[in-house]
């Protein structure tokens, strides 16, 4: 199930949009947000893969907030009740622009061209150069997926380990599997998700990784062997 958040400060706009878009069966809301900081929040800590955004949030250039998106970038859907906004929502680069008033014909359109788009190009979060940002302090940090190899937990956080630093960040085991690449990546034991071409060796319950040896559960077991290549 794909993930969708709103951004307009029209409460009455989100609520039709997350029905008609929910209708689909595809999606699934992750936030209703009524301006930036709060869709800020669900893009860092959320995978998201389409926002329907308000070109006129209050007290911010909206064009100016989504360019500095730094997150995995999903798809934007610009919504604006003036039609000359549209140069900018393409200029910008955005998957598509609806004029209001939003309807149910334009909303499925969107959606449908959002379908094929994806279907065409394959997940973007598969890609090897895909990232993610970390707020770490009071900062945002960059950081490529190929460059994780473990993640391990620690009570109400997670330290993420890369080949040269390990980051310590406010998150859940589920949300880290929400966010890293299936293909690349696989939950081993409670407390450790692994990059599976990081494992040099496999030894009864353990693994070899990175020169760490990574326990791994009895309920993980199965799923780590059938995604190894064993000959």
């Amino acid at each position: 199930m794909k993930k969708f958040i709103i951004v307009d400060q029209d409460e009455a706009t989100r609520q039709m949009i997350n029905t008609i878009v929910s209708e689909t069966g595809q999606f699934t809301l992750v936030r209703s947000c009524k301006n930036a900081a709060e869709a800020a929040d669900a893009l860092l800590n959320n995978k998201i893969d389409i926002a329907f955004i308000d070109m006129m949030l209050p007290g911010i250039a909206t064009i100016g907030f989504v360019e500095q998106l730094n997150y995995e970038r999903p798809d934007i859907i610009l919504i604006a009740a003036n039609k000359d906004a549209a140069k900018d929502a393409f200029d910008f680069n955005a998957t598509e622009f609806i004029l209001k008033p939003v309807t149910k014909e334009r909303l499925l359109k969107s959606i449908s061209k959002i379908n094929h788009h994806r279907t065409d190009s394959g997940d973007a979060s598969d890609h090897n150069e895909s990232t993610m940002f970390i707020k770490v302090n009071s900062c945002l940090v960059k950081i490529y997926m190929k460059d994780i190899y473990l993640v391990e937990a620690l009570a109400d956080y997670v330290h993420i380990h890369t080949g040269s630093k390990r980051y310590t960040i406010h998150s859940t085991m589920k949300g880290m599997e929400e966010k890293l690449p299936q293909r690349d990546f696989i939950r081993v034991h409670k407390s450790y998700i692994v990059r599976i071409d990081r494992i040099s060796e496999i030894e009864r319950d353990t693994l070899a990784l990175e020169k760490r040896i990574i326990p791994i559960g009895n309920k993980h077991r199965k799923d780590l062997m059938e995604r190894l290549h064993v000959i």
